[in-house]
């Protein structure tokens, strides 16, 4: 990870994330050279991006889409968020995308130049920032922030989407009331979300992750996209590709 560009490794993430998108890739030329290069690259076209702090890597399993998470070369501290210095002469994060999960293994790209590689979980979380961006499409509109007494058309597809799982069984009518409130406060609690009774982006997020309909490259696939840039056969990264001089643990 020290080694690795940080330029080329968000022209890497950028990519595969807008392959699994289906969206049209930027040429080479046009590689990002900030953060928000890399993010307007990808709401140019047509995706929609949610920064998260303090997240989990549970929580962005039940989110089910894809993320870039910023790693840092240095080993962090799960304790306090502090960095243990591993000899690494560059401790800038570099910004990764996720693409997938299997079992204890992510899917990551950017770590390696045109490839998509698997590491363990814990070695992923070892280097997190516990930050990142959430890449997703809002397939049905913008249905803003919604909570009790809102009424239209985003109400009436936050009820008939809590209803196909189970969560709302009255009579999806566009208006957010007491069984509103009921059915999204349990589907919150039971997804690892902030059970607030609002539906914002995170909530929005992890229905049109679980509503099948919608075709969201979901990281609990069994395979990474399959891409000019990837390669699901791709080996896994050594320890030494993850942070230089880090060393053994325990």
């Amino acid at each position: 990870l020290a080694n690795r560009d940080r330029q080329n490794a968000m022209a890497d993430s950028q990519r595969a994330i807008l392959v699994g998108f289906g969206r049209r890739t930027p040429a080479l030329t046009a590689a990002p050279r900030t953060v928000d290069a890399l993010q307007s690259g990808i709401e140019s076209r047509g995706l929609t991006l949610t920064p998260f702090d303090g997240g989990s890597i549970d929580l962005l399993r039940r989110l089910d889409h894809p993320v870039l998470l910023p790693l840092t070369p240095a080993r962090t501290n799960a304790d306090n968020g502090s960095e243990t210095n591993t000899g690494a002469s560059d401790s800038e994060p570099r910004w990764l995308g996720i693409i997938g999960f299997r079992d204890d293994r992510a899917h990551v790209a950017g770590l390696i130049s045109n490839r998509i590689v698997t590491i363990p979980v814990d070695e992923l979380a070892d280097h997190w920032l516990e930050t990142g961006i959430i890449v997703w499409e809002r397939f049905d509109g913008d249905p803003g922030r919604l909570q009790i007494g809102e009424e239209g058309r985003g109400v009436l597809w936050l009820q008939r989407s809590l209803a196909e799982l189970h969560f709302f069984e009255g009579r999806p009518d566009g208006t957010f009331d007491n069984d509103t409130l009921a059915a999204l406060t349990r589907f919150q609690r039971e997804h690892g979300l902030v059970s607030d009774g609002v539906a914002g982006p995170l909530t929005q997020i992890a229905l049109y992750g679980l509503l099948e309909r919608y075709p969201v490259p979901r990281l609990s696939r069994d395979e990474p996209t399959r891409s000019r840039i990837a390669s699901p056969r791709a080996p896994s990264p050594s320890r030494a590709e993850i942070a230089q001089d880090s060393g053994d643990r325990g």
